[in-house]
């Protein structure tokens, strides 16, 4: 029987854990993240040409998609829609004219509510420049395994909000200072 694969969050001030189960086709769109798997993202939807631009000395052509299939798809299925929904999201995409290769990620996400978004809307802006291709990564970054002290995260709960979320994880709320 075939091992099923795993995507696990943890949540080292709690210490608690998530995990979710990976489907073929989420192990197919990850190892997608190549430079070219990436430029060839823009062409599963319909995208927008941005003028070229100046990055940390490269010059850069953008592309701009609203709604990636791409972050839908992952979202739908590796079982995190509900945890985390995306409503609305852009991604900007700067690549190197010279080589082709992207040279940085913009990306602006607005969520409803989910148990990752302490049950409420938000919206999320995120920036990665100085990518590294081909980088050596030390695999003991990735430990599989998760300490004995730590337990499952129970998403249910009856309280709603900010200190909802804090309860869950194990969180202290501070009063005023």
């Amino acid at each position: 029987m075939k091992e099923e694969k795993k995507a696990t969050i943890l949540f080292t001030g709690a210490k608690k854990y998530i995990q979710a189960p990976l489907k073929e086709n989420v192990l197919s769109r990850l190892n997608e993240i190549t430079p070219k798997g990436i430029v060839s993202w823009r062409q599963e939807g319909s995208y927008k040409k941005l003028a070229r631009r100046e990055i940390e000395g490269v010059t850069a052509e953008g592309f701009e998609l609203k709604d990636p299939p791409l972050l839908k798809d992952f979202m739908d299925i590796s079982s995190l829609a509900p945890w985390f929904p995306i409503e609305k999201s852009i991604a900007r995409m700067w690549v190197d004219v010279e080589t082709s290769l992207p040279v940085a990620a913009e990306m602006e996400v607005k969520t409803g509510r989910g148990l990752l978004t302490g049950f409420r809307e938000l919206k999320v802006e995120s920036y990665a420049y100085d990518l590294q291709w081909n980088a050596e990564i030390d695999p003991e970054i990735f430990q599989e395994d998760i300490p004995d002290d730590y337990t499952p995260l129970v998403p249910f709960s009856k309280e709603k909000g900010v200190e909802s979320i804090k309860k869950i994880l194990g969180i202290e709320s501070k009063g005023p200072e």
